[in-house]
């Protein structure tokens, strides 16, 4: 047996387009807690973020012979699972009444942290998706400026425009609460 686990990304990705399930089932393990966290801060929902991560790799799986080694396969699947979150919000009948509905959710979720977080996560969910999606993505998950440009499909101008645009919404609505 191989040591999948120690093997580097790139490596795995060479296994898996060769239909290695061992590989595959490394690679799995390594990424589905991250892709899964990634889907549900958008979703809120755990039945939906395990679909989509599900879905995720099912993708991968079904695309292994296609995968290039030399890209990120890290920033692929968040890629995928970006796409899926935005379809998903496209047929919610409105953004509006998504943010609406996860925000009971949202307060239960968090009732131990301190007012101040509170009332960060409050000021978060007031921002548009693809601010918060972009935020988010650097603050809480550690993806460079970069690597979200690529995942979102968006320039590295306008990722740091996102950014500018969060931070200053978050100084004036936690200043002027």
């Amino acid at each position: 047996m191989k040591p999948y686990t120690r093997f580097s990304d790139r490596e795995l990705v060479e296994a898996i387009r060769a239909s290695d399930s061992e590989a595959f089932h490394v690679f799995y393990l390594r990424y589905y807690e991250p892709i899964y966290r990634f889907l549900w801060y958008r979703t809120h929902s755990t039945e939906t973020a395990g679909d989509f991560t599900q879905e995720v790799f099912m993708r991968i799986w079904e695309k292994r012979e296609t995968l290039d080694p030399q890209k990120s396969i890290r920033a692929y699947l968040y890629r995928i699972a970006y796409h899926l979150v935005i379809d998903y919000l496209k047929k919610r009948s409105s953004h509006e009444t998504f943010i609406q509905k996860n925000t009971h959710q949202r307060n239960i979720s968090f009732e131990a942290f301190s007012d101040l977080q509170m009332d960060v996560y409050r000021v978060i969910d007031q921002f548009s998706e693809p601010v918060k999606t972009v935020f988010c993505m650097s603050r809480f998950e550690g993806f460079k400026y970069s690597e979200i440009a690529e995942i979102c499909g968006v320039s590295v101008k306008t990722v740091e425009f996102r950014i500018s645009k969060a931070l200053e919404l978050m100084r004036k609505k936690l200043s002027h609460g």
